[in-house]
């Protein structure tokens, strides 16, 4: 019995150490472990500890992250982002550049790695392409993209994706 309790505790303690070496994440990263979203608030050789968007605090033992996949919400800034166009299939092709001029003004688009563009599909009339772009803030940009693409191609269909 004491065995058993002492195992856990070490495999923790172990996997703390761990944690604190190899530096996965860090206080105030945003992550994912075992269906927890949360900001790291602190890490010890036991736990670490996570304060979810909706004030709840979840406490994580190190072992965990042995065995779990832990994604870091934090690590990167930038997000990739996507939208369909459709346009007329009988309308002259578009190119990375025409997608690319399309989103010079639109706002919290990264230029690192530039948008991108690929035709998925021409059916019914149709070709549809599937623009790609990186942002901070995903959701804002990807708003600010629908409403350039449309402006640029107003004889199409825009729609996030």
């Amino acid at each position: 019995m004491i065995g058993l309790s002492l195992q856990d505790i070490l495999k923790n303690f172990f996997a703390g150490v761990w944690v604190l070496v190899e530096r996965p994440f860090r206080i105030g990263d945003a992550i994912e472990v075992t269906g927890y979203v949360g900001t790291v608030d602190e890490i010890s050789f036991r736990t670490t500890q996570l304060r979810t968007d909706d004030g709840r605090e979840v406490i994580v033992p190190n072992g965990t992250f042995m065995v779990a996949p832990v994604v870091n919400l934090t690590r990167f800034p930038t997000r990739r982002a996507a939208a369909w166009l459709v346009l007329p299939a009988d309308e002259k092709p578009i190119t990375a550049e025409d997608v690319r001029a399309a989103l010079a003004k639109a706002e919290g688009v990264s230029v690192t790695p530039p948008p991108s563009v690929e035709l998925r599909s021409v059916a019914n009339g149709k070709a549809r392409y599937l623009v790609t772009l990186w942002a901070a803030d995903r959701d804002a940009a990807l708003a600010r993209t629908v409403t350039a693409l449309r402006a640029r191609f107003p004889q199409g269909d825009v729609e996030s994706g």
